[in-house]
């Protein structure tokens, strides 16, 4: 591997880490929500979290939207079924989740949870 390669692996190490800490502080502030990493499959939890990933998935009986959000200790995917967006939900929203969270195939998900899309900090 050459020079260039570990020195920008190095650094997309770094920021990864530098995101997942920021985004460990931002939900620690928060009142009464769980991190992903001490979330109790088959439970009722508020999970809050930085949208990663948004995906319409689509299947002959229905639609799916399925949003994948980071605490910086784990990840939670909330599927919502029959929905193709959500208006004001784009990648690095910030997004505090509730309902059962179960696992499914070592991944926590919710289905159809409750959501509030909390407003970004303007940058000075």
């Amino acid at each position: 591997m050459g020079l260039i390669q570990k020195l920008k692996e190095r650094l997309d190490e770094d920021l990864t880490e530098i995101e997942a800490k920021a985004n460990r502080e931002w939900c620690c502030e928060l009142e009464n929500v769980t991190t992903a990493a001490d979330v109790a499959p088959r439970s009722v939890a508020r999970v809050g979290g930085v949208v990663q990933s948004i995906k319409v998935i689509p299947s002959e009986n229905t639609t799916t939207l399925a949003i994948r959000i980071t605490d910086g200790t784990g990840e939670v995917t909330a599927k919502w079924l029959g929905r193709t967006q959500i208006k004001g939900i784009q990648l690095g929203s910030r997004l505090i989740l509730e309902g059962t969270i179960y696992r499914n195939e070592r991944k926590l998900e919710v289905l159809n949870p409750a959501y509030d899309l909390i407003p970004s900090v303007p940058a000075h």
